[in-house]
């Protein structure tokens, strides 16, 4: 015999073998509860309630339910209960149902009478059911019964089935076109529950407003604007549908304009925020002026800070890593050819100074440029005979706690001060990424992810185009119309 031949041989050998039957068992462990064992399906479960109280004894008047939820896809050839009764007496009703359908049923008789019981018995014996039920993937299956006259027992049931493989699925990718038209494309997988291949959306940019870019695909539709990103499937990825015919939205996502905040140079009039680094940590100026308790019980007015861990170096100009400032961080600094006044933008307060200590007095500083660009703000300066010093706006170096505060030091030294950076276009806000599944822009951007069913159509009435949503009207701007 040759090779060929012979490999032929053994597949249809392997195709006339019989597949084995797989058995599912649910045991009932109390009143409340069962346990599965047994070939168990991925993600298959069993709850169990006997209105009676009982673990598994029903007297009359008590019903007993198990449900199975989430089965396979799969051929089910016979539903086994175990049942007993007593020596004498017991009745009832039994039923099993697939998927909402009654595939099994014993009306209302005595145990003794029951299909393939023998008479009355006080061990447990089985009551089958048998057929070639195909259940789907996901579907429940309830098992009932019901006793009329005390009493009858039940101890398991045992599922016997054929898992199936499904048939290849079908996936719809939709998305929008620059014109707003839904567009949509159809894939198929190549075998069955082999998945699918994601791959880019025919338009990657829309520019409606603003300009969005495709991220990948979702299963449900987003319509509105998301500020927390929905799950979906990237370019490259493998999706397995959960059924047939299943739709993919394509999902677009807008990044915000990062605004580069640069260390001024300049020395002009205008909104700044004040940084100084103490070892390798950069802490910036806070708010206003408040009252700080020392060790030993006394106070002083410092200038607390706010930390700026990050600050990038480069071409000889400091950078900060955020792209935003908030309202605490930000000064009015009005410059003059040689002083200077610093004003909290936040609560208007001037930050001054009165003998030793920071005070909200409308004084001047006085001022001049130091080591890479840095400012040397300072006051009541005078000459010691050995050099001019002055008490000079410093950053302490209290490790636990940075603060502003004023320090006599004699000047000239190659310092690196407090760096300004202009932040009069800097946001007060992190800038916020979002995403959606409509890139034309009229929904305000929202938190949660719960969408309600949306019909959309462009309608054309005497040559102006609206859009029509769930039977409301919109202009192009996203405007209702009345």
């Amino acid at each position: 015999m040759t090779k060929n031949r012979w490999l032929i041989l053994c597949l249809l050998l392997g195709l006339l073998m019989p597949v084995r039957a797989a058995e599912l068992v649910a045991t009932i462990k109390a009143y409340n509860k069962a346990e599965l064992s047994g070939d168990v399906p991925a993600g298959t479960e069993v709850t169990f309630d006997n209105t009676g109280g009982s673990k598994g004894q029903l007297t009359a008047g008590s019903v007993a339910t198990m449900t199975f939820t989430d089965l396979p896809q799969c051929t089910i050839s016979k539903v086994t209960f175990y049942v007993k009764s007593n020596a004498k007496s017991g009745a009832g009703g039994l039923a099993v149902s697939l998927g909402g359908a009654m595939i099994g049923q014993i009306s209302a008789s005595n145990f003794c009478d029951w299909p393939g019981t023998s008479g009355y018995s006080t061990t447990f014996v089985p009551v089958a059911f048998t057929g070639a039920w195909n259940a789907n993937k996901g579907s429940s299956m309830i098992c009932q019964i019901a006793a009329t006259v005390n009493s009858i027992g039940w101890d398991k049931v045992v599922i016997t089935y054929y898992e199936t493989a499904p048939d290849p699925r079908t996936v719809t990718f939709q998305w929008f076109d620059t014109q707003s038209d839904i567009q949509t494309k159809t894939v198929t997988e190549k075998s069955s529950a082999s998945g699918i291949l994601i791959s880019d959306c025919p338009v990657t940019k829309v520019v409606s407003e603003d300009e969005w870019s495709f991220v990948g695909w979702t299963t449900e539709r987003f319509v509105g604007t998301y500020t927390s990103e929905p799950a979906s499937f990237k370019v490259g990825e493998k999706f397995y549908p959960s059924s047939d015919n299943q739709i993919l939205y394509a999902l677009y996502t807008l990044s915000p304009e990062v605004t580069n905040i640069i260390q001024t140079t300049d020395f002009i009039s205008g909104e700044y925020a004040m940084v100084m680094h103490s070892d390798d940590n950069y802490y910036m100026a806070n708010n206003d002026i408040d009252s700080l308790k020392l060790k030993d019980g006394t106070k002083k007015n410092v200038l607390y800070t706010y930390w700026e861990r990050y600050i990038i170096y480069e071409n000889g100009l400091y950078k900060l890593t955020k792209s935003y400032i908030p309202e605490n961080c930000r000064f009015q600094i009005t410059f003059t050819k040689d002083s200077l006044h610093i004003r909290s933008l936040l609560t208007g307060n001037v930050i001054g100074h009165s003998g030793i200590y920071l005070a909200n007095n409308n004084v001047k500083w006085a001022w001049q440029e130091a080591k890479n660009h840095s400012l040397e703000i300072s006051y009541d300066s005078q000459d010691t005979g050995k050099g001019i010093s002055a008490r000079v706006l410093w950053l302490s170096d209290d490790e636990s706690f940075p603060y502003f505060e004023t320090q006599l030091l004699k000047l000239g030294y190659d310092y690196e001060y407090i760096l300004l950076f202009d932040v009069s276009d800097a946001p007060t806000t992190p800038p916020q990424t979002r995403w959606t599944g409509y890139p034309f822009g009229w929904k305000e951007a929202v938190e949660n992810t719960s969408v309600l069913p949306v019909q959309a159509r462009k309608i054309l009435r005497n040559g102006v185009l609206y859009i029509e949503i769930n039977n409301a009207k919109y202009d192009m701007l996203g405007n209702k119309i009345d």
